[in-house]
């Protein structure tokens, strides 16, 4: 179940709704003029990223100073913004009732931030390694004022610090979805229903998962070998949670993403940093060939470092 929030912004993790920023300006100093549709195109072209990633946050109580670094399109149509505060911003959606649900999204890339912007998603933990810590979901969890809380971990490799939090957290009912990456976790959201509660949610997100697949591209960093494939290293490798095929050319892979998601009729690409969008591009471009058209083939920017490519298939 789809949900459009207003736009927003990350602070330290937290969505901060646009709508409030925007209401509560307390002083905007223009170098040539003052002109509020100069707010309002700064706020829509910064938001297509997800994030004010050319932003410097300093959070003194309730008020936000933002450091700017302009384009050079904005500056030449508007004039530099040297500076403009913001007062009374709040939290998203800060509440205690016994049915609220917080949802807490691991991401491993930037893009993700986009990706999610169609999800009523308040909390976000961006790992400062690849894996998130038992620490990092603590200070989000400790931030929040719901009792009843979703975590995806987005990786298998969070799981283990997801479940650990879960057992010694005793004030917060937690429920760990233990997503793989964040096509998973999209397929979830998906079928997330704010009108049930709980219990109902994790378990219609869980019949989701295992009516679909996802896949991951990456490169391999050594020199492989199970019963069944032989990889070397530097070489293209389509993954489930193991390895499955390897070509040294990386739009070979395209035959067998067609053969793993040939049941399903929707598929998505999330491409990482390692790729341009052209690129990545071509690559869906081949898949649609490849499927003859028959398929809906969606493209998206993740900004994952790891996979080139984090792939899902739906029915």
């Amino acid at each position: 179940m789809h949900k459009t929030l207003h736009k927003k912004i990350i602070v330290d993790g937290k969505s901060v709704k646009i709508c409030s920023i925007y209401n509560d300006l307390n002083s905007v100093a223009l170098k040539e003029k003052e002109n509020f549709e100069y707010i309002d195109k700064l706020i829509n072209t910064f938001n297509k990223k997800g994030t004010y990633k050319n932003m410097e946050f300093l959070a003194i109580k309730t008020i936000i100073v933002a450091l700017i670094n302009l384009t050079e399109e904005l500056i030449n149509n508007y004039g530099i913004l040297l500076n403009f505060q913001v007062d009374n911003v709040s939290k998203v959606d800060i509440d205690t009732n016994d049915n609220t649900i917080a949802i807490i999204v691991t991401i491993s890339g930037d893009g993700f931030y986009t990706v999610f912007g169609d999800f009523d998603i308040q909390y976000f933990v961006r790992p400062i390694d690849n894996d998130a810590s038992y620490g990092e979901y603590l200070k989000i969890v400790n931030s929040i004022n719901i009792k009843n809380i979703i975590l995806f971990t987005n990786n298998k490799n969070n799981i283990l610090s997801a479940n650990l939090l879960k057992k010694e957290i005793n004030d917060k009912n937690i429920f760990v979805m233990q997503t793989r990456n964040e096509a998973e976790c999209l397929i979830c959201l998906s079928n997330f229903d704010y009108d049930l509660d709980i219990e109902s949610n994790c378990e219609n997100m869980n019949d989701a998962l295992n009516r679909s697949k996802t896949l991951k591209i990456t490169k391999a960093s050594k020199d492989y070998c199970n019963n069944n494939l032989s990889v070397e290293k530097g070489e293209w490798i389509l993954l489930d949670d193991e390895p499955i095929y390897a070509s040294k050319d990386l739009n070979s892979l395209i035959l067998s993403i067609k053969k793993e998601l040939d049941d399903f009729n929707i598929i998505t690409l999330f491409y990482g940093t390692n790729i341009s969008y052209e690129k990545a591009q071509e690559f869906k471009a081949l898949l649609d060939k490849e499927t003859r058209f028959s398929k809906d083939i969606y493209l998206y920017e993740g900004g994952q470092n790891i996979y080139t490519f984090i792939i899902s298939g739906e029915k």
